[in-house]
């Protein structure tokens, strides 16, 4: 099982009011009064790895609203628990990209993660 979720403002606040959703609060854009921008994070529970083979594939839906100049992006990272190292997590893995697009779209977001993953891990 995974989380999902993000972080919308108050409609009254920000509001997306675009494709028919006026009530649905957007991701703030710019930097507030502090000159702080948005850093939203969302972690999944651990995964027990099951079956046989060493392909892994992260996939999930994102919603693209996300032209260049709005400096707002995507990314992944992922980590595994190692029996081997005392069930402790090792270091977080990524390819260090980041995603946008301006398509107004949700879109199937796959990456390969197999290099990521050591053999013997029990969870992601």
């Amino acid at each position: 099982m995974a989380v999902s979720g993000g972080f919308f403002d108050d409609p009254a606040v920000t509001n997306y009011a675009c494709g028919g959703w006026p009530l649905q609060g957007a991701i703030p854009y710019g930097p507030d009064e502090n000159g702080l921008y948005l850093n939203n994070e969302i972690w999944s529970p651990w995964i027990p790895i099951a079956g046989a083979g060493n392909l892994y594939l992260l996939q999930y839906a994102v919603y693209r609203d996300l032209p260049l100049d709005a400096l707002t992006f995507y990314t992944w990272h992922v980590r595994m628990r190692d029996a081997a190292l005392g069930n402790c997590p090792v270091l977080w893995g990524t390819m260090d990209f980041v995603y946008y697009g301006p398509g107004k779209d949700w879109y199937r977001q796959q990456n390969n993660i197999s290099p990521y993953i050591a053999a013997g891990a029990d969870d992601i």
